[in-house]
């Protein structure tokens, strides 16, 4: 199946459809599939697509229907479209020949930097059942430094949460979170010397 779906809605569009249709097969990305929806054209519009479709390297379909508007031909090219992503053109406008290219290419990183942030923050989660407001691996510590531990996951998350809604670069991502959990680390080990007495001391 294809990954992108150009879905082109048309009507009475024989004067422009070529050139839009040639700017799709121009794609530098392969795995797409062209999808026009013929809202009830009068004119060559189909002839054109057909023929054009034809001697291209991608998929398609013509898919006819009655003068519906626009809106109505793009509702039926995603019904029809079997892509994960769809791209919608209109008749009268034109690709650039990366477009497609580079706008998957985002996609993917965005979806590797949410991965990698997502991973950080699970990870940390992990830290804080091991970690309790007070004690460290079984040893009290005093309430700064548990103030301190909860500080520094707090942060840890909250880069988290930022790098998914702001989209950061998964390479910065990954560096502030490794920073924080090394942080988050450290005063693991420090707080480990930080004793409250105990009552048998007092």
């Amino acid at each position: 199946m294809p990954f992108v779906s150009v879905v082109i809605p048309a009507y009475n569009a024989a004067e422009w459809v070529a050139e839009t249709i040639e700017s799709v097969l121009q794609q530098t990305y392969n795995d797409l599939e062209v999808i026009v929806v013929n809202d009830g054209s009068t004119d060559r519009t189909v002839d054109i697509a057909e023929e054009i479709l034809r001697k291209g390297r991608f998929p398609y379909r013509i898919v006819d229907q009655e003068n519906s508007g626009p809106s109505s031909s793009r509702n039926r090219g995603c019904r029809t479209a079997r892509g994960t992503w769809i791209q919608f053109l209109d008749a009268d406008d034109l690709l650039h020949p990366r477009k497609i290219e580079v706008q998957v290419g985002e996609q993917h990183g965005r979806a590797e930097h949410q991965r990698v942030a997502l991973q950080a923050a699970e990870l940390l989660l992990g830290e804080q059942r091991r970690v309790t407001a007070h004690q460290v691996e079984g040893r009290a510590v005093g309430p700064a430094v548990g103030l301190a531990l909860g500080l520094a996951l707090g942060v840890a998350l909250g880069l988290a949460g930022a790098a998914i809604a702001l989209d950061m670069p998964a390479a910065r991502t990954a560096t502030a979170l490794n920073a924080t959990a090394a942080a988050l680390l450290t005063l693991r080990v420090i707080g480990g010397s930080f004793r409250r007495p105990s009552r048998a001391g007092l």
